[in-house]
């Protein structure tokens, strides 16, 4: 430990180290993502991340291999002296392989469900989706309810709840309902006996589902994310 702390009194490896510090900054602040959602993604605390960013910390090889896997950072260019040099070339979205059904639901078990990540350009899903890459996932779309907006076979953009922290409604929604897996429109309001969720198929050949959501509700339901575009097969 002596050690390490000696490091840091001298002035050249402190200014090294806060270089270092801002350029993992703007990774996380490019790729979207707060300080507590960006330690959840790396697995460290957000203590680590406060302290790496403002250049207290080295960071330490597991974060340096997880930049460069995940996030395609060029450590040669990370760990260069100059503050000024930065370039990420993808951002890794985990794919999702159970589907979400646009239909009547599709039974899901918690355990079963493990994400593959795919690495993308940030470029891309910034000019696709007007979006940051930070907390988008990728689930297939099952069945035809929520056609001609989202055909049966695509694969859904959904943008987490908590990294859009409010609800838009009427927007389309991906969601655990009863312990299935939609896609569907929603739309809410305030009743006496709770607030009341209606959950909306575009393809009219499927009728709405409406409950109340109140304390006594054993029924699961979760919003997991609105959905801001699909990816299509031409195949």
């Amino acid at each position: 430990m002596k050690g390490r702390k000696a490091y840091k009194k001298d002035p050249r490896v402190a200014r090294y180290i806060q270089a270092i510090g801002q350029k993992i900054k703007r990774i996380r602040e490019k790729m979207g993502y707060s300080q507590e959602q960006w330690a959840q993604e790396l697995g460290i605390s957000q203590a680590q991340v406060s302290k790496f960013e403002k250049g207290e910390d080295f960071p330490t090889i597991p974060l340096l291999r997880q930049l460069k896997e995940k996030y395609g950072v060029d450590l040669n260019v990370l760990l260069d002296p100059n503050p000024d040099v930065l370039e990420i070339s993808s951002h890794p979205i985990p794919f999702y392989r159970v589907g979400f059904s646009a239909g009547n639901g599709e039974i899901i078990n918690d355990e079963e469900i493990l994400p593959e990540p795919i690495a993308v350009s940030e470029a891309f899903v910034r000019n696709l989706f007007r979006t940051s890459p930070g907390g988008l996932v990728l689930f297939p779309v099952v069945g035809n309810s929520m056609e001609p907006t989202i055909p049966d076979g695509s694969i859904a953009v959904v943008k987490k709840m908590e990294f859009e922290n409010t609800f838009f409604e009427g927007a389309v929604y991906a969601l655990i309902y009863d312990n299935e897996l939609f896609v569907k429109r929603l739309r809410k309001r305030k009743t006496p006996d709770g607030i009341e969720w209606k959950l909306i198929s575009d393809n009219p050949e499927y009728e709405p589902i409406v409950f109340v959501a109140d304390e006594t509700t054993d029924i699961r339901f979760e919003i997991i994310g609105r959905v801001v575009g699909f990816l299509k097969s031409l195949a």
